[in-house]
């Protein structure tokens, strides 16, 4: 679209900011089940091994520590490459 498609009216885009966010709710409601079956498949892995629940929390720590990396090399490809590579990383 152009400038001449907004001035006539023709096609007004939704605000890439509005997008953004209804994608993410539905993203966030369609995963908002994963992170209790997570932590009870973990707890379950942890017995399996006959390992101590108590080291949940550094199976925690861990998941925690990546996410910080990950969002270290996230952020500057935000920055190159815009908010789609949230969408492609989210697939891979």
């Amino acid at each position: 679209f152009g400038e001449e498609d907004i001035q006539n009216h023709q096609y007004v885009p939704m605000s890439l900011f509005v997008y953004h966010l209804i994608l993410r709710a539905v993203f966030a409601i369609g995963t908002t089940a994963c992170s209790p079956v997570l932590d009870g498949l973990t707890l379950a892995r942890l017995e399996d091994d006959a390992r101590d629940s108590a080291e949940y929390g550094k199976e925690r720590l861990y998941g925690a520590v990546s996410w910080g990396i990950a969002n270290v090399f996230f952020g500057p490809a935000i920055d190159r490459w815009g908010f789609g590579i949230i969408y492609i990383t989210t697939i891979c």
